[in-house]
């Protein structure tokens, strides 16, 4: 008499004893199961790997340009601020304030304040022309940093729907070796003379009515209506 053992319906669900009529038991073969393994661990967790650490270097490059731009924009706010308190403090515009502006002079002190009221003129020009590229620039940095903001919250967001699924293929492949356990060890409490550390090989050859190879779920699983089916299914 020939055992087919149904694996797909084990990993799909917990085991049941339902699945035995008399003798036999419907299994999906072992060998899909360990392809099903095999690519998880050999394809679909190391392309989630490589992506995660392509994703990891955008996300980083993001976050440090996302630290320049906001450094940036202080920087520049503060030169510029620098600018108006050093107009604001200079000596030279103090005493022209207190000595020239809004009063009449006339002969060396006209000429004086006429001089240094040109002087001043020209560095308040210059002032302002790097106070409004300052400002300028503090606009740009502000603006990229507006722009990053979303793009690294995306690739957060990528990264960690990343590792849940390299989480969730671990789990699946940790559930698929209990349960490929849980396969072997029905077949071997039903053929005794195989030892419980046998080889799926052995097993195969030792124990004469099992079939692994080949197996597919072709069929309804018959009503277990038999004394040995019922039996079978008090026991387990």
């Amino acid at each position: 008499m020939r055992h087919f053992i149904f694996l797909g319906a084990l990993l799909a669900a917990p085991l049941s004893p339902a699945l035995a009529q008399s003798t036999v038991v419907l299994v999906e073969p072992y060998q899909a199961a360990v392809e099903d393994k095999a690519n998880i661990e050999k394809r679909e967790l190391p392309a989630l790997k490589s992506k995660e650490l392509e994703l990891g270097n955008v996300f980083k490059g993001q976050e440090e340009e996302l630290s320049k731009t906001e450094a940036t924009y202080h920087d520049k706010v503060k030169a510029r601020d620098d600018i108006i308190a050093s107009w604001d403090n200079n000596p030279q515009r103090k005493w022209f304030e207190a000595q020239c502006a809004n009063r009449v002079v006339e002969g060396e002190q006209y000429r004086t304040c006429k001089a240094l009221q040109e002087t001043l003129q020209g560095k308040k020009n210059t002032l302002e022309v790097e106070k409004k590229r300052l400002e300028g620039e503090a606009t740009q940095a502000s603006k990229r940093h507006n722009e990053l903001l979303p793009l690294v919250q995306e690739s957060r967001n990528d990264l960690v729907l990343n590792r849940a699924r390299q989480q969730k293929l671990r789990n699946w492949v940790s559930q698929l070796d209990a349960r490929i356990l849980a396969v072997k060890q029905l077949i071997i409490s039903q053929c005794t003379s195989v030892p419980a550390n046998a080889s799926y090989e052995e097993i195969k050859h030792k124990c004469g009515n099992i079939q692994i190879d080949g197996a597919r779920f072709r069929q309804v699983v018959p009503p277990c209506e038999t004394e040995r089916c019922k039996e079978f299914d008090r026991r387990f």
